[in-house]
């Protein structure tokens, strides 16, 4: 099952991976950025992934191994020398077991260190200055009234001969001559660092209102709208603890989003285990045979993404209804628990479903 598992994971991070890798790589190459940030920016995210990714993984070890059994007629001698469905089961108890205590580590740990560093990294690099705005002989707008123009590059970071005209003020226009000058990231923000130079404010009609030289002087080339704002913490970044705590959140309207994140982060691990055991109790409980097989690996797959689509709605409805909060951890405890008494007493759950099918009940040697 463990071999399955990381194999179907593999391939399901894939998947998502080249998606998101490919959008980071754009935008690493763009910024200039190096290439450890494309490896944070790609590599990071996992944790995350592995919330959804490692449920549907078990999930469908634990369908392949049961199915390989079947059709091996392994299946068909255990239950010849009178292996139980529950006997069968224990060792996929065990497998979701771990699978679940492994996501809550990563739930709880994992994901906010991650997470956190992850998005400071593509906050670096979304804030560094575009390679292609630092060419020779070129005037390039930085932004809304903000032009830049350089005689010469000397490095991906530093130029010789600037010059910038600033008018996102309304009232004045400020212009900028220097010798030198150097691109860098402070506190987040792309700052340009002019060296030997001069500053020359004209008012609104043209006119020379003041002048200033200088051996050094840094200029925010970001927008004047985004002096004053900040990165505000993503939910994958903060604790669980946190996100209950209503005085934690930087405005009352997040607060229920907050806590319905923190409820999937809870409950989310819990689906990993009632996954595996419902799988199980789809596959072992009643007659197997070769040609009912797939019928049940039928049915078992539209109950796991029932399954996994209702623990999604739970989080929307608790948002919109706080106290609702309970739904979200029934949708995988209600499942488990039914798949287990399935597994303990398979006759009688076999014969309940058979009667509410009405199809033939089985015959005393297929029920022994």
């Amino acid at each position: 099952m463990l071999t399955t598992m990381l194999m179907v994971l593999f391939g399901l991070l894939s998947i998502v991976w080249l998606n998101n890798g490919l959008r980071m790589l754009e935008l690493v190459v763009n910024k200039g950025a190096p290439f450890a940030e494309f490896l944070v920016l790609a590599f990071l995210p996992v944790p995350l992934w592995l919330m959804v990714a490692l449920p549907l993984a078990g999930f469908i070890g634990v369908i392949w191994v049961i199915y390989k059994f079947a059709t091996d007629r392994e299946l068909t001698v255990m239950q010849a020398i009178g292996l139980s469905p529950f006997q069968f089961s224990v060792s996929v108890m065990i497998f979701g077991s771990l699978l679940s205590g492994f996501l809550f580590i990563n739930s709880l740990s994992l994901l906010p260190a991650a997470f956190t560093e992850f998005k400071e990294a593509q906050f670096r690099v979304r804030a560094a200055i575009p390679k292609i705005l630092i060419q020779d002989g070129v005037f390039v707008d930085l932004g809304d009234r903000l032009t830049l123009y350089i005689e010469k590059k000397v490095s991906g970071q530093e130029v010789n001969k600037v010059f910038i005209q600033d008018s996102r003020n309304e009232d004045m226009i400020v212009t900028y001559t220097s010798e030198k000058g150097r691109f860098t990231i402070q506190q987040g923000r792309p700052i340009f660092e002019l060296t030997n130079g001069q500053r020359i404010e004209l008012d609104s009609e043209g006119r020379a209102a003041a002048s200033l030289s200088f051996s050094s002087h840094s200029l925010d080339i970001s927008q004047r709208s985004d002096r004053t704002g900040s990165r505000f913490a993503d939910s994958n970044e903060e604790s669980v603890i946190s996100l209950l705590d209503p005085t934690q959140s930087p405005e009352p309207r997040y607060v229920s989003q907050r806590q319905a994140m923190a409820h999937y982060r809870l409950a989310s691990p819990l689906s990993a285990f009632a996954l595996c055991v419902m799988a199980a109790a789809f596959m072992l409980v009643g007659y197997v045979t070769r040609k009912n097989i797939l019928w049940r690996i039928a049915a078992v797959s539209i109950a796991g993404i029932l399954m996994q689509s209702l623990i999604v709605m739970a989080r929307g409805i608790i948002i919109e209804t706080p106290a609702s909060w309970p739904v979200i951890y029934l949708v995988s405890l209600i499942p488990a628990c039914l798949s287990l008494y399935a597994l303990y007493q398979p006759v009688k759950t076999y014969r309940v479903f058979s009667s509410m099918a009405r199809i033939r009940p089985a015959s005393r040697q297929e029920a022994s």
